[in-house]
């Protein structure tokens, strides 16, 4: 936030408590001693997580190696968001794997998806947050249904309210701005499927792709990739 202005959430992810289909008498955190537990490394709740009582934390370098550990007997219980484990169970077929509660955790909000605008560019924030506002309900559906496969009530709560524009969408100063640009460019996490990820071949793949192509077509300007390694590049 000291360098960035971001765009109101497009999606909330909800946190989830994953477990093998054999696993008995589920109640919330106290199931959780003895326990071997799964969470990506540096996640945002580690420290929560950590200091849950009676516990063997599981750091994974990686989302696909957790949820292959958890199916395959090598840890307990797996943390992760909804959309990104069902990406990597659905990918492996890991059929014995099931989500069992949400993570409830007095410091542990629901992870919200939006766009970073550079803090000294206050006229590309209000064009990308007009050009998230500018999708359709159809077009989340058509975006919803291809990536995540959300069904009608959980659809409802990716887009509540979808405002309608006419055709002057910006304001002739946002115009003049875009005038004087050749392209904008975004960088993307390189490996955050289904929402967004960098390809073998440097190409941007993902929801998050298609979310940023709506949007160039919507203010009439093209977006492109600036490739990044990692979240701290």
């Amino acid at each position: 936030e000291e360098f960035t202005l971001f765009t109101k959430p497009y999606y909330e992810i909800p946190t989830l408590i994953f477990v093998r289909d054999d696993f008995k008498d589920y109640k919330g955190i106290e199931s959780f001693k003895g326990k071997k537990v799964g969470i990506q490394k540096n996640i945002f709740y580690a420290k929560e997580v950590g200091e849950i009582e009676g516990i063997e934390l599981v750091e994974n370098e990686s989302i696909e190696e957790m949820a292959k550990a958890l199916s395959y007997g090598k840890i307990d219980i797996a943390i992760m968001n909804l959309l990104t484990m069902n990406h990597y169970i659905k990918k492996n077929a890991l059929s014995n794997i099931l989500a069992i509660d949400e993570l409830n955790l007095k410091t542990v909000n629901r992870e919200d998806l939006r766009f970073g605008v550079n803090i000294d560019q206050p006229l590309l924030y209000s064009i990308m947050q007009k050009g998230l506002e500018a999708i359709s309900v159809q077009e989340w559906r058509n975006l919803t249904n291809k990536w995540i496969g959300l069904n009608a009530k959980e659809l409802k709560q990716l887009k509540k309210e979808t405002k309608i524009y006419n055709n002057d969408l910006l304001t002739k100063e946002e115009k003049e701005y875009l005038n004087k640009k050749n392209e904008l460019k975004i960088c993307v996490s390189p490996k955050w499927m289904p929402f967004e990820a960098i390809d073998e071949n440097n190409k941007h793949i993902g929801m998050g792709l298609d979310i940023k192509e709506i949007i160039s077509k919507k203010i009439s300007k093209k977006i492109t990739l600036v490739k990044t390694n990692s979240w701290e590049e």
